[in-house]
């Protein structure tokens, strides 16, 4: 039985996926629970080496805006092979500060709560039209001065149901911690990037009751221009990577 994984879903994430791997790995993740839904980019290719290690099980599932869906047939497959479960968007890095990683602060609370929340913070686009060179952790360092929405780590065993951003558990409560854990959001990344990408592949889940053609149409307004607020500085995971790439404490496949 592992002790924490990762559940998360992607369409054409491949250009970023290796760095979102590695650095999950480096946070204490033992194995990934992910789905495919319909990607045409490369993403087997980056895969494949986590696949041969078992370190990534991969699930096709293509129909489309039923992440939630998605997510609870994934769940019942694995609730009963990993004690605690990320759930998490591949634009979206959890990490633990000061501890060492994130099972070191998940040790704090076993058999005291069903599931731990933390505020996201959501960064700009740092002004990068082009997408930079030498990842997104490292470049991507301004972020909104307001960030209300949160997501979550369960445990597997007091859970019934999983949404996005709120999980249904029982028998032991739920706590938001914004200390010791955190969650950077790259929602947006470079205008290129997100024109290329985001844009492309729609929404992975409903929006306010529209349309699947509506809720894609969602991304071709204005979202970018009101997502993009680079208003205060946060290099926390940055130093933190380049701290553990000094030091040679990092994990890679």
């Amino acid at each position: 039985m592992y002790y924490l994984s990762l559940l998360g879903i992607f369409k054409n994430e491949a250009d970023g996926m290796k760095e979102w791997l590695d650095h999950y790995l480096w946070q204490g993740i033992e194995h990934f629970y992910i789905i495919n839904n319909c990607s045409n980019d490369n993403y087997i290719e980056i895969l494949k080496p986590y696949i041969d290690s078992n370190i990534v099980t991969l699930y096709e599932r293509p129909e489309k805006q039923v992440q939630v869906k998605h997510y609870n047939e994934i769940f019942e497959l694995i609730k009963n092979d990993t004690e605690w479960l990320i759930i998490a968007d591949f634009d979206e890095y959890w990490y633990a500060y000061p501890e060492k990683n994130i099972p070191t602060v998940l040790k704090q609370y076993e058999n005291k709560v069903s599931a731990i929340f933390t505020n996201w913070q959501f960064f700009g686009s740092n002004a990068f039209i082009q997408e930079p060179d030498g990842g997104i952790r490292e470049n991507f360092i301004m972020k909104w001065h307001y960030n209300n929405h949160i997501k979550g780590i369960v445990c597997t065993m007091y859970t019934t149901h999983i949404n996005i951003h709120y999980h249904n558990t029982h028998t032991l409560p739920q706590i938001t911690l914004n200390h010791s854990l955190y969650l950077n959001h790259y929602g947006i990344r470079s205008l290129e990037r997100f024109n290329k990408v985001k844009i492309s592949r729609g929404s992975a889940c409903p929006y306010n009751g529209l349309s699947i053609e509506e809720a894609d149409k969602h991304y071709h307004g204005n979202y970018f221009k009101d997502h993009d607020k680079n208003e205060v500085l946060d290099t926390r995971l940055r130093d933190l990577v380049r701290n553990a790439s000094a030091t040679n404490n990092t994990t890679t496949i």
